[in-house]
């Protein structure tokens, strides 16, 4: 009992300091803007300038403005209700927009009133602005620019304020082992692809009368699985193609939405080749699409990272044989290209300013066009599964591969990570 009093209390404390704080700013931001209207529109009389009685309308309008800042604030500091479990947070949201009308509906008034005097033409009823309208604009100028300052300073403030409440929150929720909301948390974040797709009757035919399926398998392998490892990734595979076994149409579906999926992840192509496509029967799988599929895998597996990277000869655009065997360099950086492609064209650039910059870069061009074809080894494009122009690899000095498929922009990134 005395823990969740000193709990409470201290969640009070940061919600107040939080309500504190912003309500300290809007004060002064409310009074400082009060006293700027009353000056400007003072010296907009003054000196007969229509733009300074217009700017003084907008510093009014920022008093309005801040006012809405701050019920926006104390209503979204109000605690849940049976009508707002969650609380009322996202009324600050609200006050934002509000706020915005706001500025959008004062912009608006204002440039119509001065789009209606150049209209109008009334040339001669205007008076040159006096030199009091330029000292009140600096003095505008200056004294908003603290304004600015000030509140920045303060709604980082503001923003610490709020994440220090949430950390809070959170450590609470996490030590109260028997609340729902951390049994939930801990389910999610532990959840297996059996229990997450458990809701889907993946033995039925009929779920693929619907998207269902597919934005179940998008969300699954777009959020849960991108930070995993092909390890992990293939055995949730294998999971869900286990689950999906009674139902070969939905079990096929799956596999080439997987093989889609991965089909520029070496290891988890493999994985699928080995244990599906080179096995099984799937619709619109022929043998010829098979035994590509097989192929594929095979050359992968000889140019997964860390793998060394297959030797091959080729004649460079200045008529040198080169040979990768005899090339020598602390990183080496194999370039696929082809002479027509506007990609490479900008990227070669890009590796010419790469190379002045990193004096122990070795940079390999191969041209592997159909007309450069007898200056190439013959299946190089093979060998290092050349879909696309250009491709990039990176070699180290034993000519291990250490990254492939990336792009030119990240290359330095993967020489100062070796």
């Amino acid at each position: 009992m005395e823990k969740n009093r000193i709990m409470t209390k201290k969640n009070k404390t940061t919600e107040n300091d939080f309500c504190e704080v912003a309500n300290r700013v809007s004060f002064i931001t409310i009074i400082g803007n009060v006293i700027l209207s009353v000056v400007k529109f003072l010296a907009g009389i003054i000196a007969h300038s229509n733009a300074m009685i217009s700017d003084a309308v907008h510093s009014a309008s920022d008093v309005f403005s801040t006012i809405v800042v701050i019920i926006g604030i104390k209503l979204a500091s109000k605690e849940a209700d049976k009508e707002h479990p969650y609380g009322h947070e996202r009324l600050e949201c609200v006050a934002a927009i509000v706020l915005a009308m706001v500025l959008f509906i004062t912009g608006l008034g204002i440039g119509a009133e001065a789009l209606k005097n150049i209209v109008q033409g009334n040339y001669s009823d205007l008076q040159v602005p006096g030199r009091l309208a330029l000292i009140a604009a600096i003095v505008s100028i200056v004294s908003k620019e603290e304004m600015y300052w000030y509140t920045r300073y303060y709604a980082k403030k503001i923003d610490s304020i709020r994440k220090e409440l949430c950390d809070y929150q959170e450590s609470m929720l996490r030590k109260n082992k028997t609340s729902f909301l951390n049994t939930y948390i801990k389910f999610i974040e532990e959840r297996p692809v059996t229990q997450y797709f458990e809701d889907l009757p993946l033995n039925d035919i009929r779920v693929l009368n619907s998207r269902l399926l597919k934005n179940k398998l998008d969300e699954y392998f777009n959020n849960y699985m991108s930070e995993q490892k092909p390890d992990v990734i293939c055995q949730n595979i294998d999971n869900l193609i286990s689950k999906a076994s009674d139902c070969k149409e939905v079990r096929d579906y799956i596999l080439w939405y997987l093989y889609s999926k991965y089909f520029n992840n070496d290891w988890i192509y493999i994985h699928l080749s080995d244990n599906y496509f080179s096995k099984l029967t799937i619709s619109n799988l022929t043998e010829n699409i098979r035994t590509e599929i097989i192929k594929r895998a095979n050359v992968l597996r000889k140019i997964t990272i860390g793998s060394p990277a297959p030797t091959f000869k080729y004649t460079d655009e200045n008529s040198n044989l080169i040979n990768l065997s005899e090339t020598n360099g602390k990183h080496i950086v194999l370039f696929f290209y082809k002479p027509d492609c506007q990609k490479c064209i900008r990227e070669k650039r890009i590796l010419g300013l790469l190379k002045n910059r990193q004096k122990d870069l070795t940079i390999l061009y191969i041209n592997i066009s159909e007309e450069n074809y007898h200056n190439v080894s013959q299946d190089i494009a093979v060998q290092y599964d050349i879909k696309t122009t250009p491709t990039i690899y990176i070699l180290d000095k034993d000519k291990r591969i250490t990254a492939k498929n990336i792009k030119v922009e990240d290359i330095e990134f993967y020489i100062i990570k070796k």
